[in-house]
């Protein structure tokens, strides 16, 4: 399967490349907010490395990588992991990075808070990928104490027996 000695952070060294000399993985099938993450890094700098193979394909950073390129940067620092981007293990690192940024959540209560102490800030919420209108409707949502959160999950997947025709919000049970 996968040799244990590579994992952890002791043998995770980060490099200075070109960009021009790592690709994007061809197989990945996440589409990526290109301008969020350009207008991020143009914000803050890279501040985590993109994951390449050992043949030099990106596993987990893709849209990183797109958005420095758009930036006109000339390096990217990356870490390298020993495997090439046709093995299954690497396969499974790429899709696992990007499931598992997925099925993150947000505490609405921390997060409306912390967005709402940066919009007073000098630099507001720039570079965060939110905007003031995504704070005034989480704090809108926030204040009615039966809404449902301001950015709820969606399960594409989730079959409903009910939709409100008022709201459009959609559950299954009992109609009441």
């Amino acid at each position: 399967m996968s040799d244990a000695r590579w994992h952890g952070p002791d043998s995770l060294q980060q490099h200075l490349v070109e960009v021009g000399d790592v690709k994007p993985h061809p197989d990945n099938p996440r589409d990526g907010d290109v301008g969020a993450i350009a207008e991020s890094i143009q914000a803050h700098g890279q501040y985590r490395p993109i994951v390449v193979s050992s043949d030099d394909v990106i596993l987990a950073g893709n849209h990183t990588w797109q958005a420095c390129v758009q930036l006109g940067w000339t390096h990217v620092a990356i870490t390298r992991v020993p495997v090439t981007h046709q093995s299954p293990q690497a396969r499974r690192i790429m899709l696992a990075d990007n499931k598992t940024a997925e099925r993150a959540s947000y505490d609405q209560q921390v997060l409306a808070r912390v967005l709402q102490e940066l919009a007073e800030e000098d630099g507001g919420l720039e570079g965060t990928g939110w905007d003031g209108d995504d704070l005034d409707k989480m704090l809108a949502a926030l204040a009615e104490p039966d809404a449902p959160d301001a950015f709820p999950s969606v399960d594409d997947d989730l079959e409903t027996d009910y939709r409100c025709p008022k709201c459009g919000y959609e559950w299954s049970g009992s109609p009441t």
